[in-house]
């Protein structure tokens, strides 16, 4: 987990490249998160994001996320992810209290699918939350 510092200036440089955001990755090449979102990729259906062993910490919006998509019949579940995963992926989200469930679109220019009806649906529940 990076210090809000190291996040800010990290999301400053993705501004300077013209992205809206990026996503850590390990020295050994492994998903982490963004700056101030957790990570979630769907990939063979399964909902996946960092394991929480590599000092990624668990985010309470990717937690209620969690908890309903398995509501949903959906599986989750918390991996060591090589970066290559999130290029492959259905479809992959940073989640977070602020902005909900964001749909990523690119990763280094390759497209990723965005799942608009699954995005609404994670949305209207995270939303329609009470504390």
């Amino acid at each position: 987990t990076l210090s809000y510092a190291v996040n800010m200036a990290a999301k400053r440089e993705a501004a300077r490249r013209g992205v809206e955001d990026v996503v850590f990755v390990s020295s050994d090449g492994l998903l982490l998160e963004g700056p101030t979102a957790n990570l979630v990729l769907r990939v063979g259906g399964e909902l996946l994001t960092p394991s929480t062993d590599l000092g990624v910490l668990e985010g309470t919006s990717q937690g209620d996320v969690f908890r309903w998509a398995e509501t949903q019949g959906i599986p989750t579940a918390y991996r060591r992810l090589p970066v290559d995963v999130l290029k492959e992926a259905e479809a992959a989200w940073l989640i977070s209290s602020v902005r909900q469930a964001a749909p990523i679109r690119l990763v280094e220019g390759t497209a990723v699918p965005i799942d608009r009806a699954f995005s609404s649906a994670m949305n209207e529940f995270l939303l329609a939350r009470t504390d």
